[in-house]
């Protein structure tokens, strides 16, 4: 059998198909339905569909859709996040100073290196998840990076800080101002770790592969050889995933750019009508998400899911710089499903200054329930393009709106 890899950070192999139905969506809005061959190193994605086999450059790909997210029962488990924005789901069993051990079921055992780490959140919860097209998310208290030591969150939300000394496979030694103290995995919602060197992002075209326990982790693609098949993987070399472990693949850095990797000139929120619950002087709280809804769910209009893309409150405006290196915007604009049907916004594009999108004032207005709307600019000639929803006929009531797959396509 031969393997193909998407060598992320580490490498990735599509070993085996498994008969089911992929979906590949193209750079241009068209998709391609049948079963993905292989990925190759030269950047090529083979895909058998309509009865014959197409090969497309990654770089004109978007996605590849190949089954939802099924996550397994929680309780026990621990959601490592990399300081990339990567998720880990597994079980430690066990560590040192440096290194933290988790057994995942994609990616087998893993070692990690605690400098990679931002945050690991402890599940307590028996239940597992119902299916969706989302990696998994950590609670937003671990997401506050504290500002020099370590954060022990314990269940009451009280937070302790000092520094993580080692782990191991039923808890945590943390030095703090009790001592270095013991703590178990049952005691704690997460630690959060103190800031720390960035991990290198990938050069070129890269990966972002989505594991069926709702894990994810990025890399560049590679091809993976007979040798390296049985090659212990380890976070920071070469992995071999199975094809049934993988969810889904989105690529960036060729000639897509999802707005939601990039890092926004300016941002601009507040609400029609100040929250009275809201401390004065406190900024507007319903802040934009990368790749999520507002709220932090999976991003859906009209019954279909993104897994790219912004989502917003009324009133914010994104300020990005382009320096007139891209070609076009694309995205689709709407009122996230979970509204059921409340809302009413108005979208606007605007480069330098001036309206590029709606044409008409009227094209820009979307109510909760609306068919969500395709949006294809032209910004060859922009150095500066700012996203905006307004406030629409509702003041900002239930105002949760995405710009879904928002790109840009360099020239």
């Amino acid at each position: 059998m031969t393997a193909f890899i998407l060598a992320t950070l580490c490498g990735i192999a599509l070993l085996a198909p498994c008969g089911r139905a992929d979906i590949v969506e193209m750079m241009d809005g068209s998709c391609l339905e049948g079963t993905i061959d292989a990925i190759a190193a030269d950047g090529t994605l083979s895909i058998r569909a309509g009865g014959r086999l197409r090969r497309v450059p990654v770089g004109e790909v978007l996605s590849a859709h190949l089954r939802k997210v099924q996550p397994s029962p929680r309780a026990g488990q621990t959601l490592v996040m990399l300081r990339n924005g990567d998720i880990l789901v597994g079980r430690i069993t066990g560590g040192t100073k440096a290194m933290l051990k988790l057994k995942t079921a994609s990616l087998g055992t893993v070692d990690v290196r605690f400098d990679h780490i931002r945050a690991m959140e402890f599940e307590h919860e028996a239940a597992a998840a119902a299916p969706c097209d989302s990696p998994r998310e950590l609670a937003d208290t671990l997401l506050e990076v504290p500002a020099e030591k370590d954060s022990v969150i314990l269940l009451n939300g009280d937070r302790l800080p000092g520094v993580l000394n080692s782990v191991g496979a039923a808890g945590v030694q943390f030095q703090c101002a009790l001592g270095d103290i013991p703590l178990t995995f049952d005691k704690m919602l997460g630690i959060a770790l103190a800031p720390g060197t960035k991990m290198k992002q990938p050069e070129g075209l890269a990966a972002h592969v989505m594991t069926v326990e709702g894990g994810s982790i990025t890399g560049t693609i590679g091809r993976l050889d007979a040798k390296q098949r049985g090659r212990k993987p380890a976070v920071g070399g070469p992995l071999a995933i199975p094809r049934d472990a993988i969810a889904g693949i989105t690529f960036s850095g060729g000639r897509v750019v999802f707005l939601s990797e990039l890092e926004p000139a300016g941002v601009v929120e507040e609400p029609f009508v100040r929250d009275p619950r809201q401390p004065v002087g406190k900024t507007w709280w319903w802040h934009y998400r990368r790749d999520r809804n507002v709220r932090g769910g999976t991003i859906t209009m009209g019954g279909r899911t993104w897994r790219k893309g912004l989502g917003v409150h009324s009133r914010c405006k994104l300020t990005y710089s382009l320096g007139k290196g891209f070609a076009r915007m694309l995205a689709t604009v709407g009122i996230d499903d979970e509204t059921q049907g409340r809302g009413h916004v108005v979208f606007r594009v605007i480069g330098d200054g001036k309206t590029l999108f709606p044409g008409k004032p009227e094209d820009g207005a979307l109510s909760g329930g609306d068919k969500p709307r395709d949006i294809d600019i032209d910004v060859s000639a922009v150095d500066e393009l700012t996203l905006v929803v307004d406030f629409g006929e509702e003041m900002h009531v239930f105002d949760r709106a995405n710009w879904a797959g928002a790109r840009l396509i360099r020239k």
